[in-house]
């Protein structure tokens, strides 16, 4: 019994990482534990058998099933984690095929039942069918935004980077339904015509299941875009009418009229950004000749002077630039570290409420100046070439899940949302207490570390990033996004308005202005984070607030005085 304890050990320490039991796909850095744990079911298998002394064929049988799965995984986890079709298997294996082992150790003798029951406490930890349901959605997106090739990816294939495992017609006939679930009509068609070429005899789906589930996606899909068709021809004509006669609409109405706007929105939001994610534009000639790369000291800082950034420009208006070896190889990976066992889902506002949200999937800590000296140096590196020295929040770490990514967005709040939480400061019930970064779509956790002693933090509560609550300290004045892993393919930082990628260079920073100097909003730079497609991306934020820069930024004659960094 003593491998279970070892198996329990290794669950707690996966839980940390993963920070929530039915999350395993939305980060990278809990599911290459599930690795290891794995392994060590194989072993207390291996174990079990030998010490029963009796026939379990059965079990022998699934085991050898199993092994020619996991010898992939174990034989180098890092490149294997980073495929998505090998995330995909690691969470289906868990999910359907480990949870039958229960069964099979059914009707042996009492070390069986104790072996099953210590088994069935491990097993509830682990992925299942809500896991699942996000690897599916994962699987669903990688392919919509980098258009992959249905038969190789179906085939293990993504990119020329190869899986030993395949999805078969079960697989798509499940990305299907998730497609269905989400609206996503033309993803749902694609997917169950996969399911309906793949398909032989089962148990678990019939043909025609899945026709029943293809002809739904097609009616619905043309009953989509026709109301999208008619709600734009539509629409100016309504609003003359409404506002000659005066009247006002029915609250059904306006449901519909905001459930209409929604879906136009996030369907150009996702056209848009699954060009930009694929490169399809290229910077123009007019605007490339006039972006430079230099060393730069920042006015001669004395700390800059002995050892210059290189700087690229990657646009000018607004203006951002790429900061190179921001991190150094030992900082990021101990900064990685401290954030581990801190990571939490990253949260946001939705239909539902505040919760977990399929926009973004990545889990985020808060890692404080004082936890490590690589934290306290590289926030101090950035205050060094930014010039900002006032406030700051702390650094926020990110590590991305299954085709990890977040929609578009500002860093800073629009007029709207101000006056918003504004408006909920004033009111004196639970919601008084909202912060910034309820809105930002970010949860704060917080651990302590006297020095460079990795795993040496503690869970404190959620307010750590408290005393950045809007109206202390002011907007989100700048952004530092640092880049502290190498990802084979995707992963990228998408902008809307110039229509470029930064590309996720690890050691590197992108920076920009979320403000112009009178601190309106910028809404040039409408940001999102492409989804991973091969690897693990860990990523940092730097918020720099406007408290304590009034006079690092001073207002321009105009009120949007161009938003330069120097």
């Amino acid at each position: 019994m003593s491998r279970f304890v070892h198996i329990l050990v290794l669950l707690n320490f996966a839980l940390n990482v993963s920070a929530d039991k039915n999350d395993w796909f939305s980060t990278i850095a809990g599911m290459q534990n599930l690795i290891d744990v794995e392994n060590n079911f194989l072993s207390t298998l291996e174990s079990y058998i030998e010490r029963m002394q009796m026939s379990l064929d059965k079990i022998k049988t699934f085991k050898d099933i199993m092994r020619k799965d996991v010898i992939p995984a174990v034989s180098d986890p890092e490149v294997y984690i980073g495929h998505p079709i090998n995330q995909y298997a690691l969470i289906k294996r868990f999910a359907l095929k480990w949870s039958r082992v229960g069964d099979l150790l059914d009707g042996y003798s009492r070390k069986g039942n104790e072996t099953r029951a210590q088994y069935h406490d491990a097993i509830k930890m682990l992925p299942n069918g809500d896991d699942m349901i996000g690897a599916a959605e994962a699987i669903a997106r990688v392919q919509s935004y980098y258009s992959l090739n249905m038969d190789d990816l179906t085939n293990g294939s993504v990119k020329d980077v190869t899986s030993p495992s395949l999805l078969n017609s079960k697989d798509c006939f499940r990305i299907g339904k998730s497609a269905y679930t989400n609206r996503r009509f033309e993803l749902c068609e694609i997917w169950m015509n996969k399911s309906l070429n793949l398909y032989v005899e089962q148990k678990e789906i019939t043909r025609d299941n899945i026709l029943s589930y293809l002809k739904e996606c097609k009616k619905e899909g043309v009953n989509q875009t026709m109301n999208i068709n008619a709600f734009l021809e539509d629409k100016e004509t309504n609003e003359q009418e409404s506002s000659t006669v005066g009247g006002t609409t029915t609250e059904q109405t306006d449901n519909e009229h905001s459930r209409m706007i929604t879906t136009i929105e996030e369907l150009s939001e996702l056209t848009d950004k699954a060009r930009i994610c694929n490169g399809e534009w290229s910077v123009p000639k007019h605007v490339e000749r006039n972006l430079k790369c230099y060393y730069y000291t920042n006015n001669g800082h004395p700390r800059l002077v002995l050892k210059p950034i290189k700087l690229e420009e990657l646009w000018n208006y607004p203006h951002i630039v790429r900061l190179y070896d921001i991190a150094l190889e030992s900082e990021m990976e101990v900064i990685k570290e401290l954030a581990r066992p801190m990571l939490l889902r990253a949260n946001g506002a939705s239909s539902d409420g505040f919760g977990k949200i399929k926009y973004r999937i990545s889990n985020t800590a808060w890692l404080d100046d004082k936890d490590s000296l690589s934290v306290k140096r590289l926030s101090q590196r950035l205050a060094d070439v930014t010039g900002l020295t006032g406030r700051s929040e702390l650094l926020q770490v990110a590590n991305y899940g299954m085709a990890g990514h977040y929609i578009a967005h500002f860093d800073a709040m629009t007029r709207e949302e101000e006056d918003y939480v504004k408006s909920l400061k004033d009111q004196h019930t639970e919601l008084s207490n909202i912060t910034e970064d309820d809105l930002f779509d970010e949860e704060s956790n917080v651990g302590s570390a006297d020095n460079e002693t990795v795993g040496s933090t503690t869970q404190q509560p959620d307010d750590r990033n408290k005393n950045y609550e809007y109206g202390n300290t002011g907007q989100r004045i700048a952004t530092a996004l640092v880049y502290l892993s190498e990802v084979q393919m995707g992963g990228s930082t998408a902008f809307f308005y110039p229509k470029i990628v930064a590309e996720p260079i690890k050691g590197s920073a992108v920076f920009w202005y979320n403000l112009y100097p009178s601190g309106a909003l910028d809404k040039r730079t409408l940001h999102a984070a492409c989804p991973v497609l091969i690897g693990n991306k860990w990523a940092s934020n730097k918020w720099f607030r406007e408290l304590g820069h009034e006079f690092v930024r001073k207002c321009g004659v105009l009120q949007n005085a161009e938003n330069r960094i120097f």
